[in-house]
Formats: C-alpha cells, structure tokens, sequence
C-alpha cells in the first residue's frame, strides 16, 4: 500500500510539472518535449492510479478474511497483518488455510 500510494504522489507531481513546462512555452523543440513528458507522466498516472485501486480491492479481501476466518484476539492481530502485508497474507491464506477461499467465492 505504501509503495503504490508513493507511486501515485510522484505521478500526480510529475505530471503537475509537465503540464506547467508545457504552458511556459518556448520554442518548437521544447513545447514537442514538453508534450511528450506530458503525455508520458498522464500515462503513468492513469496506470498508478489503476495499482492503488487494485490494491485497495485486495486489502478489502484481505480484511475480509481476517475477520471470518478469525476469533477473538486473533482477529485483531490477522486484521493487522492483513493490512501491513496485504498481498503476502492473502496468498498465504489462500494457500494453508481453507476457511480462506470459501470466504472469497461467498462475496459477491
């Protein structure tokens, strides 16, 4: 989750950027350049963007398991786990623990 929200950050900024060098307008050369970054850091935006949505459906997933395939105290320490580690908990869920994919066929 960090790592994708950082990734969106630098996206937005980057793209912030770009558009304001390709307002100053210089000449043919640099307003080209600064057309293509545009378009480059709009690209990578949209894609930061798709990761983080992603990422925060996997998370929802996640919780979900801690909280149906937990009880008591444990649940607040997978709740936790899930969180933190969310793609390495729910693949290690998935995999060692059968409560885990019949949580997820029964969400719909």
């Amino acid at each position: 989750m960090i790592i994708s929200t950082h990734l969106l950050n630098k996206a937005i900024k980057d793209r912030h950027d770009a558009k304001r060098r390709q307002s100053e307008g210089y000449n043919t050369l640099d307003s080209v350049n600064a057309g293509m970054s545009l378009g480059f850091a709009t690209g990578f935006l949209i894609i930061a963007v798709v990761f983080v949505v992603l990422e925060l459906l996997v998370l929802f997933y996640a919780i979900t398991i801690a909280y149906n395939c937990s009880q008591g105290h444990e649940r607040v320490v997978h709740v936790v786990l899930a969180i933190v580690f969310t793609f390495p908990y729910v693949l290690l869920m998935l995999l060692f623990n059968k409560c885990g994919p019949t949580t997820l066929a029964s969400i719909r």
